[in-house]
């Protein structure tokens, strides 16, 4: 009886810890998914189109300083989810200024539909340019505009 009693709580032990560590480890990744700022790409041979088929919604953006926060909403959960800001780096001549900007979502072996919330944070400092004060960001097409005062 002893060693029935004996088994029970050293295995009631090994699960309740196993389930505390995948706990904190899922914490941290999402922490870390929140403070990385990546920096827009420029690719001058890519072309930037507008965002007919996208496998995510555009919420929300802003801008402070020279980080873009962008709000999506795209289904997974259990694959790899990754976003990527671009840019061809051509600046329109327009008073102020514009430039194209379009985020790439690529997804490798995701099965599951859930819908995640997510806030991406992009340096936009590639980008800039002397003597304007003010940019105007295109992102993913002319209808969502976003004014960049550069300091």
């Amino acid at each position: 009886m002893k060693n029935v009693l004996l088994f029970l709580f050293f295995s009631a032990s090994i699960f309740l810890f196993s389930c505390k560590a995948k706990q904190t480890s899922s914490t941290t990744e999402t922490a870390k998914e929140k403070e990385e700022v990546k920096k827009v790409l420029i690719d001058a041979a890519r072309e930037i189109a507008e965002a007919k088929q996208k496998t995510y919604t555009l919420n929300s953006f802003s801008i402070q300083g020279d980080t873009l926060s962008l709000e999506v909403t795209y289904t997974g959960g259990c694959g790899q989810n990754t976003f990527e800001l671009y840019s061809n780096g051509l600046l329109m001549k327009s008073l102020p200024p514009q430039f194209n900007v379009y985020l790439e979502h690529t997804i490798e072996n995701e099965t599951c539909k859930k819908e995640i919330k997510r806030t991406l944070k992009f340096d936009l400092s590639p980008l800039k340019r002397p003597g304007n004060p003010k940019i105007i960001l295109n992102i993913n097409s002319a209808d969502n505009k976003a004014e960049w005062k550069l300091q």
